[in-house]
């Protein structure tokens, strides 16, 4: 057997060894390591001290927009509230009794055309500590009844200039009533409001407007005291948008474009003033000075410079002394390959070399891994030996424990090569004989039921699963079979049969399906019995009608007796369908029709009627209301439609509607003839056979009629079939 220094000699002839590596190899692994990590620890930190600082720039940058997007939308609600807080003020003044007694004691004539003014909040506006809990407009306006500016409240003490707050228009008042109207006067935006104070008779009496303009003292007031670097302004909706007032007019004045202060500023959060009316559209922008944010970035990379530089030094010592206690780890392994080299594999003991133990290590992995892939040849070889015989005995062991026939058969010689306990329990030892001979009787050779030929593809090769239900011709009893071919131990393709005994549930099924075909039998009779009934009364119904021939009353008997064929022809449908529980539609509408036809003796030729109600099936509880209704409409068509045989068109049309509308069906009936009068009403007319549409339809159908009257007479009728429970 070679030494360790024999084989090194030879691996490093193999693979050429320089002498740089030569020497390297020679190095203590100790010292490389540690070498190594200082150096790529100290690159590794300079690197991610470029790379954090510009990424965590730009994600505080990132930060910083959706913070003052964020603030923004916190501003525009606070902006929306105060300008709404204008309409809740007005409501709250009028609703003073205060208000409407100074208004009753006020007897303003026309000719007087003096403005009182206020420094003071007046007798009828709201005490001073009401109205800071609410919003104090710059203008309170009192208008008498005809709408002239009668007494006005400023809260500077100054007097209005603008002649539409001093003489506000009709418009103006419609367009602030009940709510906050943003409009612009003399080059600057007003929030105006007014609320009007009626008598108990609804006569206006006097009208409140609260003025305020929008400019930086309403911004403060509405949004408050904003931080420093913060800024916060209203813009005009352009291409070019430009600023109309901000918080802070020294650093932002107004008319300043926004698309200008990309350099000084981060600008940010656009939202559109949403609430009440407004005759301009106007954005709200948040700004904040990019000096303001440079600092703040700075403040926070700064200290996250001074973190890594203290994080650094300590992770390179860390990983350090990680390393000084891996190559430890591996000089302790390295004596321990040694001495399973020498107490396993019968190697003579050598004294570990000076230089790079994991070279060395890696040497001596080489020098055993022939050996011991062999042995992983032979222990696999074993398993695998091992595994077969415990699988093939667990096989047997549920083969055997299965309740239903397993067996095995040859494809060609019908030879039973293995069957189970329960198999062999009813057919005996029968391993080694013909499955024809054995499993079934009077077979005078293989079976012509054979499932071999179902059980190979074209190929020859096993196809799958093959399933049928088959009566035992030995013992009579009906099996569930799953066939299908496998390969045998020996390569030869077998067929493996699995029957479960299913006797008792084939019993129960031919049960069920004889009560069930009774049932049937029974239900038709009871449908054809029905319509026989019927019949007979629809006879008498004629018999009587006969009698009265001439008669008024001889109508409502002919009435009758075709709302009883409507119903009867109902159940001689389903009588004579598949179906016992519903009926075709469009086969019934076009029956009664016919019959229609002929009570009426009309003529095809001069009534032509469409009938569209293809693939519509109905349960017998909405086909009876749906036919007696399509029968009361086509006779009043017949009757009325077209006098003096004048010739015309009946349309029914039956849809489904079920997947586009709240309603499952939608029922038409047209005619292109004389048309209803337009005054009556059918749900107030004496005619018995409209009430019985509209009652059948909102009573049973629980659906809609509407009457149309273009161009004819059209019925559209709207319902939901119902969802009726089982019934005892």
């Amino acid at each position: 057997m070679n030494t360790l220094h024999d084989r090194n000699s030879k691996a490093d002839t193999a693979t050429g060894t320089t002498p740089v590596r030569e020497f390297l190899n020679r190095v203590p692994l100790t010292l490389k390591m540690v070498l190594i990590t200082t150096l790529l620890g100290i690159c590794l930190w300079a690197v991610m001290e470029y790379i954090q600082s510009a990424r965590l720039k730009k994600i505080f940058y990132v930060q910083m927009f959706d913070k003052i997007s964020e603030q923004s939308m916190e501003w525009r609600i606070s902006l929306d509230q105060y300008i709404r807080f204008h309409h809740e003020t007005a409501e709250i003044i009028v609703s003073q009794k205060a208000f409407s007694d100074y208004v009753n004691s006020r007897r303003w004539s026309s000719a007087d055309e003096e403005v009182r003014y206020y420094a003071q909040p007046p007798a009828w506006l709201l005490r001073p500590s009401i109205l800071r809990s609410l919003v104090r407009p710059r203008y309170a306006t009192l208008l008498d009844a005809d709408g002239r500016v009668r007494e006005i409240y400023s809260r500077h003490d100054d007097r209005i200039s603008a002649s539409e707050l001093l003489h506000p228009s009709a418009l103006w008042l419609s367009k602030s009533r009940e709510q906050s109207f943003v409009t612009k006067i003399d080059n600057l935006h007003y929030v105006i409001t007014s609320e009007p104070l009626y008598d108990p008779h609804g006569k206006l009496q006097a009208t409140v407007m609260l003025a305020s303009p929008i400019d930086e003292e309403f911004l403060v007031s509405a949004i408050g005291i904003l931080q420093p670097g913060y800024l916060m302004a209203l813009v005009d909706h352009k291409e070019d948008p430009t600023v109309l007032i901000s918080n802070n007019h020294s650093v932002l004045p107004p008319g300043t474009h926004i698309h200008d202060l990309g350099d000084r500023f981060l600008v940010t959060g656009q939202d559109t003033y949403n609430y009440g009316a407004a005759e301009y559209m106007i954005n709200l922008v948040s700004l904040i000075s990019r000096t303001e944010a440079d600092k703040l970035t700075d403040s926070v990379i700064s200290t996250g410079r001074y973190q890594r530089n203290i994080i650094a030094p300590a992770f390179i010592l860390t990983f350090a002394a990680i390393m000084v206690y891996i190559t430890r780890r591996i000089s302790r392994l390295n004596k321990r390959m040694s001495d399973f080299s020498r107490q396993t594999l019968g190697m003579k003991t050598e004294e570990l070399p000076k230089g790079d133990k994991l070279y060395l290590l890696e040497k001596r992995f080489e020098r055993l891994k022939g050996e011991v892939a062999e042995a992983r040849e032979i222990i696999k070889k074993q398993a695998e030996e091992k595994t077969v015989k415990e699988s093939h005995e667990r096989l047997l062991t549920v083969l055997n424990g299965l309740e239903a026939i397993v067996y095995v058969a040859d494809m060609q010689t019908h030879e039973l090569l293995f069957a189970n306990n329960y198999t062999q329990k009813i057919f005996g030892d029968i391993e080694g004989r013909i499955c024809w001979q054995t499993i079934q009787s009077g077979q005078s050779g293989p079976c012509d039921f054979c499932s071999n030929e179902k059980l190979l593809t074209p190929a020859g090769e096993p196809s799958g699963v093959y399933t049928w239900e088959f009566q035992n011709t030995f013992n009579g009893r009906w099996y569930y079979i799953q066939d299908r071919a496998i390969k045998w131990i020996d390569g030869r393709i077998v067929r493996m049969e699995i029957a479960t005994d299913m006797t008792e549930r084939k019993q129960s099924e031919n049960q069920v399906k004889e009560s069930l075909y009774e049932k049937e039998v029974l239900l038709k009779e009871i449908h054809h019995r029905v319509k026989n009934n019927m019949q007979v009364i629809s006879s008498l119904l004629n018999i009587q009608s006969g009698k009265l021939k001439g008669r008024p009353e001889a109508e409502v008997f002919n009435e009758s007796r075709n709302r009883i064929t409507a119903m009867a022809l109902v159940h001689e449908k389903l009588y004579s369908s598949d179906s016992l529980a519903r009926i075709d539609l469009s086969d019934y509408i076009k029956s009664l029709v016919n019959s229609l036809f002929a009570f009426y003796g009309k003529s095809p030729r001069n009534i032509s009627v469409t009938v569209h109600a293809d693939s519509i099936f109905l349960g017998i509880d909405t086909a009876i209301p749906c036919g007696l209704i399509i029968n009361e409409l086509v006779s009043n068509s017949m009757k009325y439609a077209f006098p003096d045989d004048r010739n015309g068109e009946i349309s029914i049309r039956m849809e489904d509607i079920s997947s586009t509308a709240r309603w499952d069906y939608e029922l038409t009936v047209s005619d292109n003839g004389t048309g209803i009068p337009e005054d009556m009403d059918i749900r107030e007319t004496a005619s018995l056979g409209l009430q019985l549409v509209t009652n059948l339809t909102e009573h049973q159908l629980q659906g809609t009629v509407e009457l149309l009257r273009n161009s004819g007479t059209e019925f559209r009728i709207h319902f939901i079939e119902p969802k009726y429970k089982n019934r005892a």
